[in-house]
């Protein structure tokens, strides 16, 4: 029986598949990691030769490139954004691609209020790891029931500041923020809220000496 004999054969040659034959069928598989600026593409497909045709869109900006390798890394990406792309192989016709969405990660702000006083604060930011190119970092206050934002960018010891110049007994909202050299960028962290303490009047009693006269003045006491 010819067509039994034929069937075994393929069961034979089917077992002995490898990753690089026919063993992901006939599409393009990508394994996506996205990052906050990019994201790691490893392509599968049946030819160990194939070249691809990628295509992303943030729904503003497209892109489009041609590579032989199976894993690169797309840079210059927008944070928290969501593309649309197409893998495709460009030299066999009859293989279907890949059309997929991907969201890049978000820069997350973790900053902590210490130190306050009567007019000045201190305040600390960390950010988790990232893979974008930061040009500037800084922080901006203003009152909570009125005012204009301020910008300060007086950084030490990394992503720190001390903030002075406040009024005492004053409610304030307070944020970091990072601008992105690639798309000159600017990314706000949470906005977090602070009161200062209140600057209360120091009474000084001072004799005179002439009948035992006491007068009262006040004095502020000392930030």
């Amino acid at each position: 029986h010819p067509r039994v004999r034929r069937q075994r054969q393929m069961c034979i040659r089917d077992r002995s598949m490898t990753d690089n034959d026919l063993s992901f069928g006939d599409y393009v598989i990508a394994n996506i990691e996205p990052k906050q600026g990019s994201v790691f593409i490893q392509c599968f497909s049946q030819k160990t030769d194939d070249e691809f045709k990628i295509k992303y869109s943030d729904g503003t900006n497209s892109y489009e490139e041609n590579t032989k390798k199976k894993k690169m890394t797309l840079q210059k990406l927008r944070q928290n954004s969501v593309y649309n792309y197409e893998i495709n192989p460009i030299n066999e016709s009859t293989m279907s691609g890949i059309h997929d969405t991907f969201t890049t990660l978000p820069i997350v702000f973790t900053t902590t209020i210490s130190e306050i006083g009567y007019t000045s604060v201190k305040a600390s930011t960390s950010l988790e790891a990232i893979d974008v190119n930061i040009t500037q970092y800084g922080y901006q206050y203003k009152e909570t029931s009125s005012g204009t934002w301020i910008t300060d960018t007086d950084i030490h010891n990394g992503f720190d500041i001390v903030i002075d110049k406040l009024k005492d007994n004053t409610s304030y909202l307070l944020r970091p923020y990072v601008i992105i050299k690639s798309e000159n960028e600017k990314i706000e962290g949470g906005i977090q809220t602070l009161t200062t303490q209140e600057l209360i009047p120091v009474i000084t009693l001072k004799e005179t000496g002439i009948d035992n006269i006491c007068l009262l003045y006040t004095s502020d006491a000392a930030d």
